[in-house]
């Protein structure tokens, strides 16, 4: 339990291992007690999840949004609303903000894209009135090595297949960049998780990922 008002950070992915291991050490380095909320709530069913999956590139921005939202909202309402207003940290592996760009990504045109943000900020923290996140950390992996880790996974491992984001490296690519582009828009935590083309360790990157969040930490015991 975390006695001051709850926070979220919401980390970057580009494979499991990294942010469950950014999350695993943020518990681990911090003074307070507390555990992640619930997984995410199903209630999307395999058919939408079928449609959004599988038939990405057919799927508009805005439909696919939508059903994420619910999930978040029905998420919201059902798990973590009363940890939240009781001063519990949240924190989101993947909320809005990553959407923001998944999303977004699609849209090629910058007019539209910026349409696109309002609508999704509009619609998500204002109608929906979800809890706006009071920092964001992205963590930074440059594509070209999130190709590699991918296919060293791969190459260790016959059964592991690769989703549908991780076979169109184009796609990685493409989101790298609005990652970048919106990260710089919204005044997110921007760390690199790679240091003269090399991996950081996993304490390396915790360590900075702490100090973002420790001020607001500190900030709300004085």
């Amino acid at each position: 339990r975390v006695g001051h008002p709850a926070h979220q950070r919401q980390q970057k992915r580009r494979s499991h291992k990294q942010y469950w291991n950014q999350e695993r050490s943020f518990f681990a380095g911090n003074r307070h007690s507390g555990s992640p909320f619930p997984g995410k709530i199903r209630i999307r069913g395999k058919r939408v999840m079928l449609i959004i999956c599988q038939q990405a590139e057919n799927v508009s921005a805005y439909g696919a949004s939508s059903f994420f939202a619910v999930d978040r909202y029905a998420s919201y309402l059902l798990k973590w609303r009363q940890a939240y207003e009781s001063g519990w940290i949240i924190l989101a592996d993947r909320y809005t903000t990553s959407n923001m760009v998944h999303q977004a990504v699609k849209l090629k045109d910058p007019a539209e894209r910026e349409e696109f943000l309002t609508w999704l900020w509009d619609f998500e923290f204002g109608r929906l009135q979800l809890p706006v996140p009071d920092r964001v950390i992205y963590l930074d992996m440059p594509p070209e090595i999130s190709d590699r880790l991918i296919n060293s996974r791969a190459a260790k491992d016959s059964s592991r297949k690769k989703d549908i984001h991780e076979k169109d490296t184009s796609y990685l690519h493409h989101c790298h960049r609005a990652y970048n582009e919106v990260a710089e828009k919204y005044g997110w935590v921007k760390i690199s998780c790679a240091q003269q083309g090399n991996l950081r360790t996993v304490q390396d990157i915790h360590e900075d990922v702490y100090q973002a969040v420790k001020e607001i930490l500190r900030d709300e015991n004085d």
